[in-house]
């Protein structure tokens, strides 16, 4: 399916896509082929429209399983990403820690 016949389909106008990807509306008719763009548009206009990577792309329920059942075991790239999972882990305790200091500073402020 084409993005025009998407965007159609659950009634979203181009400026939405125009506005994801930072360019003129009138741009947006040469998006309209998604295999010809880059990963990174394809997951922008996918965020900004709610419309799924697989629905963007055609892939069907068969499709996608097959993919899904694809394993590389010791990939680098699944160790990337534990990694970016632990550090997210990370940051947002760290984030915790520092919003119930912030807190606890503003309590003690207004006690005194």
């Amino acid at each position: 399916m084409r993005l025009r016949d998407l965007l159609k389909k659950y009634n979203i106008q181009h400026k939405v896509i125009a506005d994801a990807l930072g360019m003129n509306r009138i741009n947006i008719d040469r998006y309209d082929n998604l295999y010809e763009r880059t990963v990174n548009e394809v997951m922008l206009i996918s965020k900004a429209t709610g419309i799924s990577i697989s629905e963007l792309l055609g892939l069907n329920d068969q499709e996608i399983k097959r993919i899904d059942k694809l394993k590389f075991p010791d990939s680098p790239k699944e160790k990337d990403k534990n990694l970016i999972t632990s550090l997210k882990k990370t940051i947002e305790v760290q984030e915790e820690t520092i919003k119930a200091k912030n807190e606890l500073i503003e309590m003690l402020k207004n006690k005194g």
